[in-house]
């Protein structure tokens, strides 16, 4: 009951618990996983690794090759943290995302603090930060999409901000300048933003003339100087490649767009999009039911801060809603702006139908979760975890306690339920990444196993072998030399990495037999005797 007493009187207390909670929640075992297939970390590894061997930091590459997809300013960050802890491990991999995902959080609290309150906004960061795919999946790989959408939501910040200030100037530069920082990050999206965030709030503060004025066009004059810049150093240093260079960012925006799916892929995403947001970002999605009231419009123009939010964030997602082949972390922006206005509806109806639809799944989850952490000491598939019956009780009986609290405590439910996941996320760390480690650490050590046969020899891929990204930064990074694909003006001294298949009528001594996790693939290391005198 003290313990009870001590949250009503002072509900600050559970910020200050969840925040103590997400140290543990973000780092134990950070590191542990290899590269993951299964995300683009291990493009974004094997690029700035390239970057620091070649020397080469304006022209990215893979394998040798020109890589044009993405601008490089996240492989600069990343490049950087290999040379500031002179390591390519994984947890430095995944360091400068772990930052971006905390100072989001920061952001998130103080660009909502003065329109709804320091703990309501505190809230929300958090709300953000304990999102299912957030918490569970990108916050612990080294991918790009959590820090540019810290910039392009910081920008929609900075835009309202200065725009209530009547400070048009400052807003043009500064949110120019974001967008140019967030162009060199994942290119066109980056613009597309910045115009629709610009077209709805001038157009609905009915002020759009001052759209067309100096000042905006000093804005627009600063972005051609910055990212122009950039590029006429890459022409001078690459001319026959500018061409295909913009070609491929222009692919890259577009080649997830009903332009390449056709008319019935995209009306069918159009309808599952919305089922695939909840999902993604519950429990918070699960908010959705504050929606269902009299007046919903009436209700958000009654507040014009909720009313950007509403409009920023519909009008903005659209990108996305009628592009059929959409993931997740492509709308990290846009989830804060939909947590402040659940939270302003929330807030509205604390006694209404709606909430305790929503405070009944809460509570089933945390019970779930309970009996789940329960069950797992007894599953033989965590059986090489150490101390698992101790692990699972502490999170058990830990949510157990947040499970009275919820029950008791009724105002500060929302709090509870982030406690609850932040605790989910460290049993989830104790038992699930190590578990996922222990299947992918094999192809991880192959792969170390071939640089260390060839250290000191040269090692390419033979023409038509396909091996994934984070093999070849495995190689690369150990061996200290970029790892090359071989097509022609072969070297009969050096070691070649090769499918079984397109050596048939070759002679040649092996030196070891591997798998590459992509497609289970048998990959040969061999060096070739015979050597025709036409490749």
């Amino acid at each position: 009951m003290i313990m009870i007493n001590l949250i009503r009187k002072y509900p600050w207390l559970l910020i200050i618990a969840a925040i103590m909670l997400l140290a543990p929640a973000l780092l134990i075992n950070l590191g542990l996983n290899p590269v993951f297939l299964a995300s683009d970390e291990a493009i974004r590894a094997l690029v700035s690794t390239e970057m620091i061997l070649s020397g080469d930091y304006l022209i990215p590459t893979i394998q040798g090759e020109l890589y044009m997809n993405k601008p490089p300013l996240y492989n600069w960050i990343l490049a950087g943290a290999f040379l500031l802890f002179d390591s390519y491990d994984e947890w430095v991999i995944r360091l400068p995302n772990l930052v971006s995902f905390i100072l989001f959080g920061i952001v998130i609290f103080f660009s909502f603090r003065k329109s709804t309150g320091n703990y309501r906004s505190a809230l929300i960061a958090l709300m953000f930060m304990t999102s299912g795919r957030l918490l569970f999946w990108d916050s612990f790989l080294g991918l790009i999409d959590i820090l540019f959408s810290l910039i392009v939501f910081l920008n929609f910040m900075v835009i309202y901000h200065f725009f209530r200030k009547d400070k048009l100037l400052t807003l043009f530069l500064i949110s120019y300048l974001l967008t140019a920082v967030a162009f060199m990050f994942k290119a066109l999206p980056a613009l597309l933003f910045q115009a629709i965030t610009l077209l709805v709030l001038f157009t609905m503060n009915r002020q759009f003339r001052k759209l067309i004025s100096w000042k905006h066009i000093s804005g627009i004059l600063l972005l051609a100087i910055l990212l122009g810049s950039y590029y006429l150093i890459y022409y001078l240093l690459r001319p026959d490649d500018i061409d295909k260079m913009f070609y491929t960012i222009f692919e890259q925006s577009t080649r997830r767009t009903g332009l390449k799916f056709g008319l019935l892929k995209t009306i069918e995403h159009f309808f599952a999009f919305p089922f695939e947001v909840i999902y993604h970002f519950a429990p918070w999605t699960l908010m959705l039911p504050v929606l269902f009231r009299k007046n919903l419009m009436g209700a958000i123009r009654r507040d014009n801060t909720v009313l950007y939010m509403t409009l920023i964030f519909l009008f903005n997602i659209i990108i996305y809603w009628i592009s059929p082949e959409v993931f997740p972390r492509y709308l990290f922006m846009f989830i804060p702006l939909l947590l402040y206005v659940f939270m302003y509806l929330y807030e509205l109806n604390p006694h209404k139908y709606a909430i305790r639809i929503i405070n009944l799944i809460w509570y089933l989850i945390i019970v779930a979760s309970i009996l789940i952490f329960l069950a797992l000491p007894f599953t033989p598939y965590f059986d090489f975890v150490e101390h698992k019956i101790l692990k699972a009780l502490l999170i058990a009986f830990g949510l157990g306690l947040l499970l009275i609290i919820f029950y008791m405590i009724i105002p500060q439910r929302i709090a509870i339920v982030i406690i609850s996941l932040l605790l989910i996320r460290i049993g989830y760390n104790w038992f699930i990444l190590p578990n996922r480690a222990h299947e992918t650490q094999t192809f991880k050590d192959q792969a170390l196993k071939v640089a260390d046969i060839t250290k000191g020899s040269r090692l390419y891929v033979y023409k038509g072998s396909v091996y994934q990204h984070a093999i070849s930064f495995y190689l690369s990074s150990r061996r200290g030399e970029i790892v090359r694909v071989k097509s022609d003006d072969f070297d009969p001294d050096a070691y070649y990495m090769v499918y079984q298949y397109l050596i048939d009528d070759r002679e040649y001594i092996n030196y070891l037999d591997f798998e590459i996790e992509w497609n289970r693939r048998a990959l040969k290391l061999v060096k070739f005797t015979d050597w025709p005198e036409t490749q």
